[in-house]
């Protein structure tokens, strides 16, 4: 299946075997985010507030929790940071060895069911190549 390919060989680039595991944000599908022109605003506050990739780690810190398993939705993230007003954080664990989370950051208008599986999914694909169970694919 594609997506464990791609999760695997993301895993292989980003934790190299032996490795120590620093906080690190990986941001992608940005340009997906201004298909409309009200979005545009947004989307520019909303990349202000990514570039203080310390300030997100924090943010996903205050509303996860690695120690669970659920997936958790997010609303109201501007109590949080005012420049992720109308975003939703939805974000699950990877139960992995150290604090590792899953995330997906985007408007409230979006499909949450394909959002929270995807989450759900690439968390679980994580946390069985973490213990072995799948191996990650050569760099």
């Amino acid at each position: 299946a594609r997506p464990a390919a791609d999760a695997t060989e993301l895993w292989a680039r980003t934790v190299p075997p032996g490795s120590e595991q620093q906080p690190s944000v990986y941001i992608d599908g940005v340009a997906n985010l201004i298909g409309l022109p009200a979005d545009r605003e947004r989307l520019r506050a909303m990349l202000a507030a990514l570039e203080e990739k310390q300030r997100l780690i924090e943010i996903l810190n205050a509303y996860v929790n690695t120690a669970d398993h659920a997936v958790r939705v997010v609303f109201d993230l501007e109590t949080q940071d005012p420049g992720m007003a109308g975003l939703v954080l939805i974000a699950a664990p990877a139960q992995m060895s150290g604090d590792s989370t899953v995330a997906i950051l985007g408007p409230k208008r979006m499909n949450y069911e394909s959002a929270i599986n995807a989450v759900s999914y690439i968390a679980r694909l994580l946390h069985r190549i973490d213990i072995g169970d799948i191996a990650p694919l050569s760099p």
